[in-house]
């Protein structure tokens, strides 16, 4: 604004002034109350009226999220809560529930999951989540 005063008006100079805090009074004229002014303000224009408004924070509460199918990045994206085929790694061939997330990506994606196993025994294991497929099976042991 200190790079327009000459074109203001004498109240609008004073008030620009009251606004900067400059001790500027009514009686002055118009080439006193732009002098105070230039003089708070060295004469160079205000950084705050040319810097754009600082972005809002973006908070993230919590990065990680359960995999369905509005978020899957594939078809080899196995849902949470689904039932699943384990077809690689030590527990390759096994059908059962992927039951939750053991380990999150940087991603926010899962790296390891809990499949729990439809047999006799159901013992959740621990499997790495690039191993898992969404079954085409509909239940059943």
């Amino acid at each position: 604004m200190a790079d327009d005063l000459d074109t203001l008006t004498k109240d609008e100079l004073l008030a620009e002034a009251e606004s900067l805090g400059v001790d500027a009074k009514s009686t002055d004229t118009k080439a006193e109350i732009v002098a105070k002014i230039r003089a708070e303000t060295d004469g160079a224009p205000d950084p705050a009226a040319d810097e754009p408004a600082p972005a809002p924070e973006v908070v993230v509460v919590n990065p990680n999220r359960a995999v369905d199918n509005f978020n899957a990045r594939s078809d080899d994206d196995a849902y949470t809560g689904g039932f699943v085929d384990v077809v690689a790694g030590e527990h390759q061939g096994v059908y059962g529930q992927y039951v939750d997330t053991v380990e999150w990506g940087d991603d926010g994606y899962p790296t390891s999951v809990l499949v729990r196993p439809r047999d006799a025994d159901a013992n959740l294991l621990v499997v790495d989540y690039a191993d898992v497929r969404n079954s085409q099976r509909a239940g059943g042991r």
